[in-house]
């Protein structure tokens, strides 16, 4: 199941709330999950540890514990296209 949580969250649209939060951190944790698990990307923590915060901050159904984790994801996404792409 949480690999079909984490396709769906792919569809999402950013709306308000608990669920519009729990979209907006799904979509960041793919994009970690990607990088985390790219042999070409030096993404600074491991799936492992992407899967768990996430799972962590979704149980808690907390949307103040959710959106900075999002961002913090965001920053870390932000940064490994660039090395794909061989620009970093």
């Amino acid at each position: 199941r949480p690999v079909r949580r984490y396709c769906s969250a792919s569809r999402s649209r950013r709306d308000p709330g608990t669920d519009g939060a729990k979209r907006i951190l799904l979509k960041q944790a793919v994009a970690a999950l990607l990088g985390a698990t790219s042999p070409d990307v030096d993404y600074p923590i491991t799936a492992a540890t992407v899967t768990s915060q996430v799972a962590a901050a979704l149980a808690s159904n907390d949307r103040q514990i959710m959106l900075p984790l999002s961002t913090a994801r965001d920053a870390h996404n932000n940064q490994w296209p660039a090395q794909l792409i061989g620009y970093a």
